[in-house]
């Protein structure tokens, strides 16, 4: 059954708590659909009914008294598919159904007030008659459920002006595709672009990532269009606390002069920065920060030539998930003088992530200018796939 169909369906005002729960769980996990079914060649009159059977055991805290109200989340070894109990009764019993004979690995636990609690080293269960699974936790170290969204789920809630200096990485695989509207004091420039992050498997917690764009910038004497420079660029963790309340991720930027120099879209200099970045859960939200240099080598646009500088950059963020499907998030970033002669650029932008469907999220900020190197104001919109 589908969570957000649930959700819908749910008006009462104490069912909000199993509201939350049950869309954290499909948030948490990667998937959009509790106890969704593995699609199958045969044609829809030939398939087989799959056949469940309940699990069940004992939740309880670190002296065996049962807790009551929790929900536990099963997730199917080797899928996305997720599976969330019936509430736990007086002493703690809970009862989940699960695919007959598949593997399965519990990985969390929410709390009758919304919060989730994370389950490591668990042992695998196996979906067959009377299989049976006891639990123990510790109540204490219960998350926030909304602010552990955005740690959880990385993709849902990137950040627009510092997509690539945030400190959380793409599980998997992550294409967005962006318009980015700009209005200068003496210009307009309008660039469509594509973005690509990817983890390796042999890499895990390493995300690699290009972004390339086509674009025109439009003056009082000219109107000229060409590819912008491309950005390249690699970040690892190097430190994530077991609750997902802190993460610190450090990495380097590449930006390559590809751009077309003479249309004013590149600067035709081989620029590269070094960054470290953290983020901190609040309870209401997440505080994204970073801060990095630049190295930039000596360029040129439109045949003036352009003498490099180091430039320090420092950014942060407020992330406030809404739900499990809509963040909202504030964002300011600085970079000190590229080229001498430059101006600094500061920006301001307040941006929304709504997923839409369950790979595919609609991404939208708009952004002010804070210093005369920046744009007075800019657009930036689009949409983006997580695998």
């Amino acid at each position: 059954m589908d969570v957000r169909a649930q959700i819908m369906n749910v008006k009462p005002i104490p069912d909000l708590i199993v509201m939350r729960c049950l869309c954290l769980a499909a948030v948490a996990l990667g998937s959009d659909g509790v106890m969704a079914q593995t699609p199958t060649d045969e044609p829809q009159s030939q398939q087989r009914p799959q056949s469940f059977v309940p699990v069940e055991g004992i939740l309880s805290d670190d002296a065996g008294v049962g807790l009551e109200g929790y929900r536990v989340v099963f997730r199917e070894v080797g899928k996305i598919d997720s599976y969330v109990s019936m509430p736990t009764d007086t002493e703690g019993r809970y009862v989940v159904s699960l695919p007959e004979n598949g593997g399965f690995e519990p990985v969390a636990v929410f709390t009758p007030r919304g919060g989730r609690i994370s389950l490591d080293g668990q042992p695998l269960v196996r979906a067959v008659p009377e299989a049976r699974h006891d639990i123990s936790i510790d109540p204490a170290t219960e998350a926030d459920a909304l602010a552990s969204v955005v740690q959880i789920f990385p993709g849902s809630d990137r950040l627009l002006l510092s997509f690539i200096e945030d400190a959380v990485n793409v599980e998997n695989y992550h294409f967005e595709f962006q318009l980015d509207v700009a209005d200068f004091e003496n210009a307009d420039r309008l660039v469509a672009r594509a973005i690509a992050a990817f983890q390796f498997d042999r890499l895990s917690g390493v995300e690699f990532g290009a972004s390339l764009g086509l674009g025109s910038l439009d003056t009082a004497t000219s109107d000229e269009a060409g590819l912008t420079d491309l950005e390249a660029w690699f970040k690892f963790p190097v430190y994530s606390r077991e609750d997902g309340t802190l993460d610190v991720t450090v990495g380097t930027v590449a930006t390559l002069p590809v751009g077309d120099s003479d249309a004013g879209l590149g600067a035709d200099s081989l620029r590269s920065k070094l960054f470290a970045a953290v983020r901190r859960s609040l309870g209401f939200g997440v505080l994204s920060a970073h801060a990095g240099i630049r190295l930039n080598e000596d360029g040129e646009i439109a045949g003036e030539k352009l003498d490099g500088r180091l430039a320090p950059a420092a950014g942060a963020a407020l992330i406030a998930p809404v739900s499990g499907d809509v963040v909202l998030f504030v964002e300011v970033a600085v970079e000190g003088k590229r080229f001498a002669g430059d101006e600094l650029d500061a920006r301001l932008l307040g941006g929304i992530n709504w997923r839409l469907l369950e790979l595919l999220t609609l991404r939208g900020g708009i952004g002010l200018g804070l210093a005369d190197g920046a744009p007075d104001t800019q657009l930036l919109v689009g949409f983006s796939m997580d695998f």
